[in-house]
């Protein structure tokens, strides 16, 4: 069974500093990884005033706060990351124009 969650950020809003963790669904699976998939971003229709999405960037930190990736929302891509003890410190950035919409699911093995 495939689950997803529905995100909605508009502007100013942004999603702190965190780490997924892995969860045991108590029928012998656990969750392992975040799937995310953007519905906005670049290649998007612009909304009804003619702007794009600005901002809103998921960001991964090491463990010394410092930058390892920072991925700009792009309408249709799929990124896919750890949970658990192995879960990169992340997260959402603020959105500074029109709104970020995402969909999240996790990825289960038994």
């Amino acid at each position: 069974m495939l689950i997803f969650a529905a995100y909605r950020y508009t502007e100013g809003q942004s999603f702190g500093r965190h780490i997924d963790e892995s969860v045991d669904l108590g029928d012998g699976s656990r969750t392992y990884y975040t799937l995310l998939i953007y519905l906005s971003g670049k290649g998007s229709a612009k909304d009804s005033s003619g702007q794009a999405l600005v901002g809103g960037e998921t960001v991964f930190y090491d463990q010394r706060g410092g930058v390892v990736a920072e991925v700009a929302p792009v309408q249709g891509m799929a990124l896919l990351h750890l949970h658990g003890a192995k879960c990169m410190l992340h997260e959402a950035r603020i959105v500074k124009k029109n709104a970020k919409y995402v969909l999240r699911s996790d990825v289960v093995f038994s």
